[in-house]
């Protein structure tokens, strides 16, 4: 059976580990998500490109004030003329006039370095820059402000993302997605993150989302959303391909907004009263973005034992100063796992395995309602040993606290999946389909165990519905998600042809 390399990100940081599908987890069915921003988000239109999202920030008499993210005017950002339209909750229309928009300038050089944004993977010339624009229309109508606005400075906080989908059965209808699991609190400096994306989640989030809030489940604004990042897809040794997982989102934390000198024009100097985009120091925060960036440059191909060793170094560093902080040996763990990726060497698991129990160990401490997100490292690690008997106990653990979790029941399917227990992985995914019925990569793992167990036809039918939906979501495609899209349907169609459907 091909090795098993999973996405994390759920329980660290994100790995850019290969994956076929990339739908983020549904929320499970009967968990309501509560209905924010609804009145403060509008809908962004803008000639020749795909409709995004805003929030109304500020009112000064007929004159409002939107916050969105920048590219979500187009390539030409701020430099753009053509015609940008907004749609406010009660269907009408306002135009926004050339010089009432404004961006982000450059960021405080500090430390930051253009190498943030090319390990993010964007190559972005606008790498100190805050991908953010303010938008300003008039109206004499009266709409509902973010007045209520905050951040996230500690574990354990769940996010709402909500914003306008322009694709599939949501287009151009308003949506909250609700984070499985809490959000990673974002570095204290915006010159730790590319063009300012320092805070993570995994949500249920589309095309047309981008600019939409980021807001706490009491209603608070703390984010503005900008960024899916797919995870990609692992392929062992022999060739054989393994089963896939999730991926996760990104926004810009408020706080770096309020942090420049005049956030109403995008003024990036630096308020003398903020410590946001110039910090002369890290902390502990920071330390880990450091760490995260530079596992996200080693996903997109550059595997250096060097960088993995400087990871380490860094989130030891963070270990010292917060020694009751779990995610800290959870990355460790998984830095471990990466470096064995490269050599083979037996000792780095173990090493991985004693920074796992490290990390659990503290989370029961941490928290009376610990999910056991962890365990799926642990999981993930005797997998890699060579006991996928001994990971679906732990996955069950992860399970049994939060049943709903789409990425966990994918892992368990690849555990059954190594066993040779195909009926057990098959079981499993059903339950992942019924929750998350249009998440490719649940298809298309089915499509792969029907295969394996010699059910062709079954599998070239579930591979046409997979089908189906990728040329769906190509109709809606925004930039970012496009090549993705078009490898998943490379991907899908060397399987069809593998196995004799086309």
């Amino acid at each position: 059976m091909g090795r098993f390399l999973s996405n994390l990100y759920g329980v660290a940081w994100g790995s850019g580990i290969i994956c076929l599908a990339c739908v983020v987890p549904a929320i499970a069915a009967g968990n309501a998500v509560p209905s924010v921003g609804r009145e403060e988000t509008v809908r962004i239109e803008s000639s020749g490109e795909d409709p995004g999202s805003g929030v109304i920030v500020k009112r000064d008499g007929e004159i409002y004030t939107v916050l969105t993210a920048a590219h979500v005017l187009g390539a030409q950002g701020c430099a753009r003329k053509e015609s940008i339209t907004l749609k406010t909750s009660d269907g009408k229309l306002h135009s926004v006039a050339d010089d009432d928009i404004f961006c982000s300038g450059r960021l405080s050089e500090g430390s930051a370095s253009r190498s943030l944004c090319e390990v993010d993977g964007s190559g972005s010339s606008s790498a100190l820059m805050l991908d953010l624009a303010v938008l300003r229309f008039k109206s004499s109508d009266s709409y509902k402000v973010a007045s209520k606005q905050g951040s996230i400075d500690r574990n354990g906080v769940h996010v709402l993302v909500a914003g306008y989908p322009n694709n599939g059965e949501d287009n151009g209808r308003f949506r909250v997605a609700k984070s499985d699991g809490p959000a990673s609190p974002p570095p204290r400096s915006a010159v730790s993150t590319c063009e300012g994306y320092g805070l993570r989640y995994i949500a249920n989030t589309a095309a047309g989302m981008s600019g939409g809030g980021v807001w706490t489940e009491n209603g608070a604004l703390v984010g503005i959303h900008g960024r899916r990042e797919e995870t990609r897809r692992g392929v062992t040794q022999d060739g054989v391909a393994a089963l896939s997982s999730g991926s996760y989102s990104k926004a810009i934390p408020l706080t770096y907004w309020k942090a420049l000198k005049n956030q109403w024009t995008m003024d990036a100097g630096v308020d003398s009263n903020s410590s946001g985009v110039n910090a002369s120091s890290l902390d502990t925060r920071d330390l880990i973005a450091r760490a995260r960036t530079i596992v996200n440059k080693i996903a997109v191909g550059q595997k250096e034992d060097s960088e993995l060793r400087e990871v380490q170094r860094l989130l030891l560093l963070a270990r010292q100063s917060d020694q009751q902080q779990p995610l800290i040996p959870a990355l460790i763990s998984q830095s471990f796992i990466k470096q064995y990726g490269l050599s083979k060497d037996g000792s780095l698991l173990s090493q991985a395995l004693a920074y796992a129990n490290e990390a659990i160990d503290l989370s029961r401490k941490w928290s009376g309602s610990y999910d056991g997100r962890f365990e799926r490292i642990r999981a993930h690690i005797h997998a890699l040993r060579g006991n996928p008997a001994k990971a679906i106990i732990d996955i069950d653990q992860r399970l049994s606290k939060a049943p709903g979790d789409v990425a966990a029941l994918k892992d368990k399917a690849n555990y059954h999946y190594q066993l040779g227990d195909l009926a057990g992985a098959m079981k499993t995914l059903e339950m992942a389909s019924r929750l998350s019925p249009k998440d490719l990569g649940v298809a298309i793992d089915r499509g792969l165990v029907f295969a394996k167990a010699g059910y062709r036809q079954q599998a070239c039918a579930v591979w046409a519905e997979a089908g189906e939906v990728i040329r769906e979501q190509k109709l809606f495609s925004d930039s970012n998600s496009e090549g993705d899209l078009k490898a998943k349907e490379l991907q899908l169609r060397s399987y069809e042809n593998a196995v004799g459907c086309r």
